[in-house]
């Protein structure tokens, strides 16, 4: 379960840095 998480929390991270990137305004609300 632990490594879900991880694997989870590695992905969540991911797609912040790609919505931050290409979408600033919805980043910023989230």
């Amino acid at each position: 379960e632990e490594e879900c998480l991880i694997e989870c929390r590695l992905f969540h991270a991911l797609h912040y840095e790609y919505a931050k990137r290409y979408f600033p305004q919805g980043a910023k609300e989230n």
